[in-house]
């Protein structure tokens, strides 16, 4: 009986336990921007809807996009993050893409110029990503065949500090779905 009681309390303190720490998680924040509808449904999956001009720039398509309200990669250097998101709606021109500031110069927090990974880019993959051989990056001036030849290029540039890449969905009317986020 003894043996029961026991092995019964051991039961509920545990699934107390994981209860807990699975409460005790930090979700991710993610912060939609810009003049294109965005919506989150389910969890991490946005839909940018452009389907009209931008009321600011009428001459313009509206624009959207989403980030991780996040500076866990800020100031890291470029060969030490992965960024990744997986793009299952519209493609147009480099539409959705990563924007990700670049600090050429390791001070204060100064963005140089913005490098870009966008489906086109990818080879036409869904999955645009910094671990993948086949994503170019557009930086700056320069154009890399992937990520690895970008931070072996240029092994002391970083992520901007104080700043966070962000995923955006321009130029073209559409709608863009993007899902599965990463940024570490």
């Amino acid at each position: 009986m003894k043996r029961t009681i026991s092995a019964a309390i051991a039961a509920i303190l545990m699934v107390g336990l994981i209860s807990s720490t699975a409460l005790a998680a930090p979700a991710t924040k993610y912060v939609a921007f810009g003049s294109a509808t965005v919506t989150e449904s389910p969890t991490g999956t946005f839909t940018i809807v452009s389907n009209g001009f931008d009321p600011v720039y009428t001459t313009s398509p509206e624009y959207g996009g989403v980030s991780i309200s996040s500076k866990a990669t800020s100031g890291k250097l470029i060969g030490a993050v992965t960024f990744s998101f997986m793009s299952s709606g519209d493609v147009a021109g480099g539409a959705p893409r990563f924007s990700i500031p670049i600090n050429v110069d390791g001070k204060g927090n100064k963005t140089a110029f913005y490098a870009f990974l966008d489906v086109n880019g990818c080879a036409g993959a869904t999955l645009v990503s910094t671990d993948s051989s086949t994503c170019k990056v557009f930086a700056g001036t320069e154009t890399f065949a992937n990520w690895a030849a970008f931070a072996a290029a240029h092994s002391s540039y970083k992520i901007a500090s104080g700043s966070s890449p962000f995923i955006i969905a321009d130029g073209t009317q559409g709608t863009y779905v993007v899902s599965d986020i990463v940024l570490r």
